[in-house]
């Protein structure tokens, strides 16, 4: 929940004196590549392709062109 990945059932995270998830999914990115919301590392997720799996971390730190990325680290 802290990375703004998890929705908690009851209660609000906040951050800055926001809820963090009245943040939508373009605002959340550069509060964690601020190094204000904690990423945790985060395990393969099965719902996910491979290509996904990659982006993911990229994606939670904002890193531009995650996907091209992702695709090169893949290919090698």
């Amino acid at each position: 929940m802290l990375a703004g990945l998890d929705v908690p059932s009851h209660g609000t995270v906040m951050l800055d004196g926001n809820n963090l998830f009245e943040f939508d999914e373009d605002q959340r990115p550069p509060a964690r590549a601020s190094g204000r919301i904690c990423v945790p590392v985060i395990p393969v997720m099965p719902a996910l392709s491979a290509l996904e799996n990659v982006m993911l971390p990229l994606e939670l730190q904002a890193v531009p062109r995650a996907r091209e990325q992702a695709e090169e680290a893949l290919s090698q």
